[in-house]
């Protein structure tokens, strides 16, 4: 009996020690939930500040831009680059056309060169029936 007594009690001190162990656990819960929201509510605001920050500085580079006419020289520079780039295709589609025209010349003469062989080996194919008649 009196162990049955032992055990029962150190079963009790156990599960107070549990209890104990939870409700602390609980606490820390309750703690980190609570930090958590704090930490989100920070996140929320240094967002709303830095979006708003980042929208001012924004309007402050372009009202300089507009003010000392940055933008419109940055406007010419670019329409400059492309009529640069437009001639410089332009320079190289006459450059492949006349590459092209220049082929096609040679297909011409090695199409003639063609013709001409083809009727010189008729002639030797004629010659050699000559020959091969006498």
């Amino acid at each position: 009996l009196s162990w049955k007594v032992q055990h029962l009690s150190e079963k009790r001190f156990n599960l107070e020690m549990l209890k104990k162990r939870e409700d602390s656990l609980e606490k820390q819960k309750a703690e980190l939930i609570n930090q958590k929201s704090c930490l989100l509510k920070i996140l929320v605001y240094v967002k709303r500040k830095m979006t708003e920050e980042e929208d001012n500085f924004t309007r402050e580079v372009t009202e300089f831009n507009n003010e000392y006419g940055l933008t419109s020289n940055r406007d010419l520079l670019i329409k400059k680059k492309v009529k640069t780039e437009i001639n410089d295709l332009e320079n190289e589609a006459a450059l492949l056309k006349n590459e092209m025209e220049s082929m096609e010349h040679q297909n011409d003469q090695l199409n003639a060169l063609q013709l001409q062989k083809s009727e010189l080996k008729q002639d030797i194919f004629t010659l050699q029936s000559e020959l091969k008649g006498i």
